[in-house]
């Protein structure tokens, strides 16, 4: 039986959230458009483009640390 558990993982760091979700949204970029337009106007306008508070980028690991949400 595999294993299903999913963690969490959360950063404020932009560049971390990129490396670690990059070729997970870029595989279906239609499907992902937000989550891979948003980054993009922080990258161009700074982390306060949608307000004062810091973004918070959060993405799901499977059990085997494969990003899958």
């Amino acid at each position: 039986m595999s294993d299903c558990r999913m963690t969490w993982q959360l950063t404020t760091d932009l560049a971390a959230f990129d490396e670690a979700t990059g070729a997970f949204l870029t595989a279906e970029p239609t499907r992902n458009t937000l989550l891979l337009s948003i980054p993009s106007v922080l990258r161009r306008r700074g982390p306060n483009a949608f307000g004062d508070a810091t973004p918070r980028f959060g993405w799901f690991e499977d059990a085997d640390g494969n990003v899958c949400g």
